[in-house]
């Protein structure tokens, strides 16, 4: 059974998602309060309410964590480039999810690269998720290498 909320409720729980769990910005947003500490008594005393507190799982279960929004999210890890331990491990779970290799999976294909034996930087899943951001960091930046040496060799 879908909880019921007004419409301003409605829409404090669907901001209250998008502003990433700030209760005081979505009321303040909501109800077009700008005062804080009126908009923080009230956004608290909401989150008290069952039928908010279902309506906002509502959402979250209907609209929010369906496969298109999990793979939008993944996306958006894989092409952002500050963190790349994140952007590996986020990578890496894509595959999982997409059971595109075994545990022995040589990752540096993803890179369209087939490495030499000259210099060995493969390493397998479980050796690459117990990484310290270091290492991880001057493994891609090898394979980066690697990849752009064969790509200037073959032209």
């Amino acid at each position: 059974m879908e909880a019921k909320a007004n419409i301003k409720q409605d829409l404090f729980c669907r901001y209250y998602i998008e502003e990433k769990w700030n209760a005081t910005k979505a009321y303040m947003r909501a109800y077009n309060i700008k005062t804080y500490a009126t908009a923080k008594a009230n956004a608290s005393r909401l989150l008290t309410n069952d039928n908010i507190l279902k309506r906002i799982w509502g959402i979250l279960k209907n609209e929010w964590l369906n496969d298109l929004y999990v793979d939008l999210q993944i996306f958006s890890l894989i092409s952002q480039n500050d963190d790349l331990w994140l952007k590996l491990k986020a990578i890496i779970e894509y595959n999982k999810l997409k059971r595109r290799y075994g545990e022995n999976y040589d990752i540096s294909t993803s890179f369209g690269v087939l490495l030499k034996p000259e210099k060995e930087i493969c390493y397998t899943n479980k050796e690459i998720e117990d990484m310290s951001p270091k290492e991880l960091a001057i493994y891609i930046y090898e394979l980066e290498q690697k990849q752009e040496s064969l790509s200037r060799d073959r032209v």
